[in-house]
């Protein structure tokens, strides 16, 4: 299977925005919100695909594209929670990528999910504030990629449903047994619990030989995308380890070669959103068993081929390490970090990269970014761990005086 970094940033994919908003990723085990687009998708302007599938048919369609990373080989449950109001909403999970020109059935399909739909018509009307699905499915470990789409569709623009993927699965017992809709009584039956028997196929299609890289941003304001702030979030390392040859060159050369070198790496990448001048609180919660797990930050992006260090460094903080060794085993269930530090205005960007990483696959941190941040003196004198009282000091906070400088590289300015 290729490699393929776990990448919380929007890819375009050549789609107009008017029409459809850039492919954005959703966290896992948290009810996030889907949206269709405010205008109607047309042939002139959609991706031959997505108007193949969703946008031919019907006279009217507003669309929206999302995506949670996956694990081949794991099993989940995806929860749809709908406004039975009768006004249609629907949403497709799809294993492959509903953005390309490609418009044809290709690849396997016997003994595969490639595709289902969560809601096949209008909700009917029910005095319920929601009605609610579940779905339990297993990622085939033959996939290909990481990403299970979502393709939200409405008739009327700006529609919007709620999803949850969770992580373990509910048993299968409990999603074939227990057919009594929690939010709506009323509703029974296959309204709320169905079993995938086949395995969900996440493929590639002919258009995509290799993974995708994030587009390069060539001005200061990321206006979407990101990891919500305010949430705690669980954020693992992929099944399969970074190759030299295909990693980018900065990601290879600042924290894949060094990991590697005593293994195999195994590199996840995120980001938060940040605002330049704003101040913050970092929590970071590792499990205290030993096993090695790193959380790294970065005010740059780590996905280009720029591996030399540049920019300004005399009065600004460009990145830190959260933790740089194996936890020691405690008898706790996780250890906490908390750290304080300031955007600097100067930023020429607003993405603050998170990149985790592992020396066994499927590893495991939780992060939170927390605003308004805490007192710096709240940071700095309360040492005693919240999850962990034997741990104190360092292990939980740290204030940094140089604010952190996010900053465009060489290769995302554009030849400005």
């Amino acid at each position: 299977m290729k490699t393929v970094l776990f990448l919380a940033i929007l890819l375009s994919a050549g789609v107009a925005a008017a029409q459809v908003a850039p492919v954005a990723d959703l966290p896992l085990n948290q009810q996030a919100t889907l949206q269709s687009s405010s205008e109607r998708l047309t042939a002139a302007g959609a991706p031959k695909k997505l108007w193949s599938r969703w946008g031919r048919d019907f006279p009217e369609v507003y669309v929206g594209i999302y995506r949670f990373t996956v694990t081949p080989g794991q099993k989940y449950t995806l929860y749809g929670h709908f406004k039975p109001d009768g006004i249609y909403r629907n949403f497709y999970v799809v294993g492959d990528n509903p953005l390309t020109d490609v418009d044809y059935t290709y690849g396997k399909s016997s003994g595969y999910t490639t595709m289902f739909v969560a809601l096949g018509q209008q909700p009917s009307k029910e005095n319920c504030p929601t009605v609610t699905r579940r779905y339990n499915l297993t990622i085939a470990p033959d996939s290909e990629h990481s990403y299970l789409y979502l393709v939200m569709t409405s008739r009327t623009p700006r529609e919007s449903l709620g999803v949850t993927l969770k992580t373990p699965a509910d048993s299968d017992a409990a999603v074939a047994g227990d057919t009594n809709d929690p939010a709506c009584a009323a509703r029974k039956g296959n309204t709320y619990g169905t079993l995938w028997p086949q395995p969900f196929l996440l493929k590639l299609d002919p258009s995509e030989t290799a993974a995708p890289k994030p587009a390069a941003t060539s001005t200061r304001t990321d206006t979407g995308g990101g990891l919500p702030l305010n949430q705690k979030l669980r954020l693992e390392t992929p099944a399969t380890s970074v190759q030299q040859t295909s990693a980018p060159k900065k990601l290879w050369s600042r924290w894949a070669k060094g990991e590697a070198g005593s293994g195999q790496a195994y590199i996840s990448v995120h980001h938060f959103v940040l605002t330049p001048g704003e101040r913050y609180t970092l929590y970071a919660w590792f499990k205290p068993d030993g096993v090695y797990r790193n959380l790294y930050l970065s005010g740059d992006n780590p996905l280009t081929d720029v591996d030399y260090s540049f920019g300004k460094s005399g009065s600004y903080n460009k990145g830190w390490v959260v933790l740089n060794q194996d936890p020691r085993k405690e008898a706790c269930e996780e250890v906490t970090r908390r750290e304080n530090f300031s955007v600097s205005p100067d930023s020429t960007q607003n993405n603050f990269y998170l990149i985790v990483t592992s020396k066994t696959p499927s590893e495991a941190i939780h992060v939170m970014m927390k605003s308004p941040a805490d007192p710096d003196n709240d940071v700095t004198e309360h040492t005693s761990d919240p999850a962990c009282a034997a741990r104190k000091g360092n292990t939980w906070g740290r204030k940094w005086t140089y604010p952190v400088l996010l900053q465009l590289d060489p290769s995302e300015t554009g030849g400005r």
